[in-house]
Parts: C-alpha cells; sequence; structure tokens
C-alpha cells in the first residue's frame, strides 16, 4: 500500500540545482563611509552639501532649537560623558529555585 498519495506527481532530483536557493548570495551594498562622503562633498552654489547642512544647524541652533544646538555640540566636542547607577541590592535579587 502506497503511504504517500501523492508520490506519483513527485519530480526527480537534479544535484546541483534547486530553484529555492540563492547561490549568488545577497546583492553587495555599497560602502556607507563612501557613499556618504561622496555625497556630502558635492558642491552647488560653492558649498557642500555638508557645509549647508552645518549651515542651517547652526542658523537653527541661534534662533533657540536645544536639539540642533546638542547635534552640533556632540558632533563638534564629543557627548558628555553620563554616570550609570550599578549597585544592586541584596533584596532585589531572589536567589530561590
Amino acid at each position: 500500500m502506497n503511504k504517500n498519495p501523492n508520490r506519483d506527481n513527485l519530480k526527480p532530483f537534479k544535484k546541483g540545482h534547486d530553484p529555492r536557493r540563492n547561490l549568488k548570495g545577497a546583492p553587495k551594498l555599497p560602502n556607507l563611509d563612501e557613499l556618504m562622503a561622496e555625497v556630502l562633498n558635492e558642491k552647488s552654489e560653492g558649498k557642500s552639501s555638508a557645509q549647508k547642512i552645518l549651515a542651517k544647524l547652526v542658523e537653527k541652533a541661534e534662533k533657540g532649537d536645544i536639539r540642533a544646538a546638542e547635534v552640533l555640540f556632540d558632533r563638534g566636542y564629543g557627548r558628555a560623558k553620563q554616570a550609570i547607577d550599578l549597585t544592586v541590592k541584596e533584596t532585589d535579587v531572589d536567589f530561590t529555585f
């Protein structure tokens, strides 16, 4: 007795050919550093895109936009160190199994 009634519909396996597999792998992405450098160095009106972005950030910061000022200072001087409290009380830990 045939255990698999659909066995007659099966095609024979061809070694080395599986249409479900992507033998080429994932498509290669461009190097993000090079792409960003290329885009930000494009010049129009005598200024690069990076210079225009920084000018807008400075303009917004001068008008009172705290987030713009924060971005400028973080990029220019580095982000301020933040303290982290790692103390643990013994009563907080449950050792019962």
